[in-house]
């Protein structure tokens, strides 16, 4: 991934130390082709408070993404399947108030959902990789939490509907290849 940034960068010490960047940008370089997968309004990169004084030892402890668009089509599926198969070890990656975008490849809209919260973390009590979110798509209001055990190589998804009394969930499997 690749950010195209503003010069609208901000840092706050309260109420947690963190640097604000407006109007974010952000790139697949997919096949040599810069390929843009989300526009950003508001970007939070918070800091563990430690060492602010020198660049090089500053460290971020989570993301916050603000009013994000998100434009994906079938060719950006490979680089999400990676990034889902990686371990959320690092930092947690929240997105509040978002659209996603599922194109065909002439940009027309196949899907759209409203997305309220996307929470992606490492629950070092469970020891599982997770995703909430809640949002609506076709103005119906859904809740999905995605696990990931890599202890028993699994995946569990849970997908809710309340509004129509719908439950879908799944168990995965995963086996090396």
């Amino acid at each position: 991934l690749e950010f195209s940034l503003t010069p609208d960068i901000n840092y706050t010490i309260l109420p947690k130390p963190h640097f604000q960047i407006n109007d974010v940008i952000i790139f697949n370089n997919n096949q040599n082709f810069q390929k843009e997968i989300a526009q950003v309004k508001k970007l939070k990169l918070y800091l563990h408070q430690t060492n602010f004084f020198k660049r090089q030892k500053l460290k971020i402890k989570s993301v916050e993404l603000f009013e994000t668009n998100f434009f994906i089509n079938k060719n950006d599926l490979i680089y999400l399947q990676k990034f889902f198969n990686k371990r959320f070890l690092g930092r947690p990656i929240i997105v509040k108030k978002a659209n996603l975008f599922y194109q065909d490849m002439e940009k027309n809209t196949i899907l759209f959902l409203n997305l309220k919260k996307v929470n992606i973390s490492f629950n070092d009590k469970i020891n599982n990789d997770v995703l909430n979110s809640e949002g609506e798509i076709y103005n119906i209001p859904f809740n999905i939490t995605w696990k990931k055990d890599p202890l028993k190589l699994e995946q569990i998804i849970n997908l809710k509907f309340k509004k129509i009394n719908l439950n879908v969930s799944n168990l995965t499997k995963i086996y090396n290849k």
